[in-house]
This record gives structure tokens, C-alpha cells and sequence, in this order.
């Protein structure tokens, strides 16, 4: 392969891989307006851990919306270890706090969450 075929091809790649993270982050900040602007209230039909711990994720029952978010980093408290099915949530339209009363217990539990990258996908 000569010189120039290689240069046109991994300038292929390199442009290739630039646009689709152009794509990906525009999504992202997309799914970060919608989350943010969002009034959350209802029933969780599934919950899950992201980042590490660091961040957390539902299901909606009554809608097909799926949320995730990044936790503040001083949290400490693991949302998908600790949401359960049937548990609801509440969190205001351009809030930045997400509240999780437990269906058994009755118990709230306040979540704050990054803004500046809040929402990692929206479904």
C-alpha cells in the first residue's frame, strides 16, 4: 500500500470516528434537555446502577420513558440498589433533585444529580 492510500485511509477512519462522536454527543445533549426539562412523576417498573455506582436509572410504568443520571459526586447511597419496583419518583421540571419514596416504608429518599451531564440516554 503506498503512502497516500494509507493517509486517505486512516483519514477515513479518523473523519468517520470524529462525525459519529459528533452525532453521539449531540443525542446526549439532547437526552440531557429533555431529562432537565422534564416534570418526572410515578411508578418505577425497573431500576439499575450506571457509572460505577455514581449514577442510576429507571423505567417508567405508565410510560415507555427510560431515564438515566449521573449522581451527584458526594452521593454516596446506590439509586439501582436501592429503587425497587413499585417504588415512585418525583422530580420537577428543571429540578435538580430526584425523589424516591419507597412503596414498603413510605421512606423519601432525595437524590441530586450533576447538571452539567445529568442524563445519559432517554428512550
Amino acid at each position: 500500500m503506498k503512502k497516500q492510500d494509507f493517509f486517505v485511509v486512516v483519514s477515513i477512519f479518523v473523519l468517520t470516528f470524529t462525525f459519529l462522536g459528533y452525532l453521539i454527543e449531540r443525542e446526549r445533549k439532547k437526552d440531557v434537555k429533555e431529562f432537565e426539562s422534564t416534570r418526572i412523576a410515578g411508578r418505577i417498573r425497573n431500576a439499575y446502577a450506571t457509572n460505577h455506582g455514581f449514577g442510576g436509572g429507571f423505567d417508567m410504568s405508565l410510560s415507555n420513558k427510560q431515564y438515566a443520571f449521573t449522581l451527584d459526586s458526594g452521593f454516596s447511597c446506590n439509586f439501582g440498589r436501592t429503587a425497587e419496583e413499585g417504588d415512585s419518583v418525583f422530580k420537577a421540571a428543571y429540578g435538580d433533585t430526584l425523589y424516591l419514596i419507597k412503596n414498603k416504608t413510605g421512606e423519601v429518599i432525595k437524590y441530586t444529580f450533576r447538571r452539567d451531564h445529568q442524563s445519559e440516554k432517554v428512550r
